[in-house]
């Protein structure tokens, strides 16, 4: 019960009670966790219920004595024992702000405050929070269980349940025999008619679980006024209103309504498995495979996560028999975090259970990633602007306004904060937070690399037959210029000859123009395709001499493809070997641009490989590109290749930086000799100029927000 809020009196120096509504209705509740009893007072009005310990339901009946000499005499009469007139405050505070009292002057000062503050409601609230959850109640299904409720008896006694456990065991030996057609209808729903199976599917189970809810709730003699819909960030979820279960006074027959709604999905599901091996193919059949897989699954995984509050939030509720979870859990982590901070000496909400702090932290870290995931789908498959602005709300909702509300508390407490040892230990830990999020102390500029020597890849020019390949090992020295393929192409010697005869026809028809008019006429044109023809017989000649694949550099040869021989025809543009000079080696690096103010020409650096056996090498910073580089150059730094650079490889093949990068060169302090190995990844560490944790941050949040923004 819920007693921070204080109204006065009526008349001061005197105590007066209200008058308890007449229409309240009081029910006996299961005992507290020490033993103590619990009852719970029902609103019929607002549909809300209260529960309250077994003191303040004595109190109770003192609620309506005007004088303090007969509030005494039937406190005597009743009770035995001194009143406590601040417990009655406290009591009187509680009912007047739940309106659970009749209309007098101080209730009417109440009402009229808090319609002033209704009108001053925050903005937050107003324009965010309520247009992303709120509900439209769509039915009122009391009327319909109570008619219905003896017809359907039958499907909760021990025969139809037995009867559903052996539906259940052959669907699965059914199924057993027919696997792999069974997962083959996956394929099915990867079309518009698939995906409104699956709606339909997924809308019919919903319905049903609902109604479970009801009728077990209807069973257990409670009032069901609302079926609805809930809308949480635009996604509709059906709810039932069992508000009245709170009237019973088992813990088990309030969780037997809780999970009435899995438990019909689960029957359906194994109904669905059965009715799946026994229809021929068609659009039935495919909703009875939905029925017996995704929609149950999904349902159980969302439903019994106890970290929203649907079905499994309020099992948990009641098998820790904490009544308002969330609210109580939320309130005792406060107080914990407080204590821990200040060791102020305050009593908790109630007696400590380490468990209700666990789980508010899990709710908080919980609830702020699901959101960011669903505002990140938002902005990835809808609009930017939208995301953005979900984004926006989900940092104010979970982040700032619960960090500003507990800040004014603590402001507020300050009068009771003192100088201990939590304080200076909260004073120390916040300081070295600080400073290690503002000062500038971090130097080293880390940034993903390559070692690598000066390399050539040799290429078939031509498609054709290889007649020769080189006769070195792998291990063997070679000089620049050496032949080391040869390619053989019957085509390119065919058109070589065909535009060698041309050539000298023409050339003929040249020298001849001096002896016939009709050729002297065509002078120009002959001249013409003349130059033509040369152009195209040098060009083929050319290519003829590339024929003979040579080595572009001195090195070693590496990487020459498997399974090619002499006598191979071979596909033009295939890769045939790899040339590498391992005494010319130098670092390549791709910097973000937050980072790149950070660093400057002649910076040292160290570069560390992967394989540590290759040992750790200093450098020095050589070029720094001025033009952010769009496409990756190397297979090796890209993250579909292990590497840790993100890219996304587009239909040609190409791999596209996700993020703003800047290629730069570091040369090497002393020659680096490491095998036959061309590429080495690793990391490059640079001694740049120092900046805090936050600058980072900010500059990358700025250049992404940016860059995202660009709509």
């Amino acid at each position: 019960m819920d007693r921070n809020l204080k109204i006065e009196t009526a008349a001061k120096g005197k105590l007066q009670l209200p008058e308890i509504r007449q229409e309240l209705e009081l029910y006996e509740a299961e005992y507290d966790i020490d033993g103590s009893p619990l009852w719970h007072l029902h609103d019929p009005i607002s549909n809300k219920y209260f529960r309250m310990n077994d003191r303040d339901v004595q109190l109770l009946a003192l609620f309506g004595q005007k004088e303090s000499r007969k509030l005494q005499q039937l406190n005597d009469l009743l009770y035995h024992g001194e009143i406590d007139k601040e417990e009655l405050e406290e009591l009187e505070n509680f009912l007047r702000m739940n309106n659970l009292v009749k209309a007098d002057a101080a209730q009417l000062s109440y009402y009229e405050t808090q319609y002033e503050k209704s009108k001053q409601q925050d903005w937050f609230a107003t324009y965010i929070r309520k247009p992303l959850f709120f509900r439209f109640p769509l039915w009122n299904p009391d009327k319909f269980l109570d008619n219905t409720l003896p017809s359907i008896r039958w499907l909760g006694n021990k025969v139809t349940i037995y009867l559903f456990v052996l539906i259940t065991f052959l669907g699965i030996y059914l199924f057993s025999r027919q696997v792999d057609e069974f997962f083959s209808t996956f394929q099915y729903f990867f079309s518009w008619s698939g995906i409104v199976i699956y709606i339909l599917a997924l809308t019919f189970i919903k319905i049903f679980h609902e109604l479970g809810h009801a009728y077990v709730a209807k069973a257990h003699g409670c009032r069901v006024p609302t079926i609805g819909v809930a809308l949480i960030m635009g996604w509709p979820v059906l709810y039932t209103d069992t508000t009245d279960s709170w009237k019973i006074a088992s813990n088990k027959k309030r969780m037997q309504i809780g999970v009435a709604g899995v438990s019909v999905e689960l029957v359906i599901a194994s109904l669905s498995l059965f009715l799946w091996s026994v229809t021929p193919d068609g659009s039935m059949r495919s909703a009875f495979f939905l029925l017996s897989t995704t929609t149950w699954i999904m349902s159980v995984f969302v439903n019994f996560n106890p970290l929203m509050r649907f079905d499994g939030y309020y099992l948990l509720s009641d098998l820790l028999r904490v009544p308002n979870l969330e609210s109580r859990s939320f309130n005792m982590a406060k107080w914990w975090i407080r204590e821990r901070l200040f060791g102020i000496g305050i009593e908790p909400p109630e007696h400590f259970r380490p468990v209700l702090v666990i789980y508010a932290v899990s709710v908080w870290i919980y609830r702020f990633f699901l959101f960011l995931g669903i505002t990140f789908i938002v902005y990835t498959f809808f609009f930017k602007a939208l995301g953005m602005a979900l984004f926006v709300a989900t940092l104010i909702q979970f982040l700032v306004l619960p960090v500003l509300k507990e800040v004014k508390v603590w402001w507020e407490m300050r009068d009771k904060i003192k100088w201990n040892k939590y304080t200076l230990r909260a004073s120390a830990f916040v300081l070295i937070i600080l400073g290690l999020i503002f000062i500038p102390w971090q130097t080293n500029v880390p940034v993903a690399a390559v070692l690598r020597g000066q390399i050539a890849d040799l290429y078939v020019p031509e498609a054709g037959q290889l007649i020769s390949m080189p006769d070195v090992a792998l291990a063997d020295e070679i000089n620049e210029g050496q032949v080391l393929f040869e390619i053989n192409s019957p085509q390119l010697e065919r058109d070589i000859n065909q535009a060698t005869a041309r050539y000298t026809e023409l050339r003929w028809t040249q020298a001849s123009q001096g002896f016939n008019n009709n050729l002297r006429s065509q002078a120009r044109v002959v001249n013409s395709e003349l130059v033509t023809q040369n152009e195209i017989l040098r060009g083929l000649l050319q290519k003829n001499e590339q024929l003979l694949i040579r080595a572009p550099i001195s090195g070693k040869i590496v990487d020459i493809a498997p399974d090619i021989q002499v006598g191979d025809w071979l596909p033009s543009g295939l890769k045939i070997a790899t040339v590498v000079d391992e005494t010319d080696r130098d670092i390549v690096a791709y910097i973000e641009e937050g980072q790149l103010d950070r660093i400057e020409l002649g910076m040292p650096a160290r570069f560390f490989p992967e394989n540590i056996e290759h040992g750790v090498l200093n450098a020095f910073v050589r070029s720094i590109d001025l033009v952010a580089v769009t496409e990756l150059d190397n297979m090796y730094q890209a993250s579909t290749f292990g590497g840790d650079l993100a890219v996304r490889e587009d239909e040609n093949g190409v791999m596209n930086l996700v993020n703003s990068h800047y290629r730069i060169e570091l040369g090497l302090n002393e020659p680096a000799r490491l095998e036959t190995q061309q590429v080495i990844r690793g990391t490059v560490v640079i001694e740049g100029l120092p900046a805090s944790f936050f600058s980072r941050v900010r500059k990358r949040f700025v250049a992404v927000f940016l860059r995202e923004t660009g709509f």
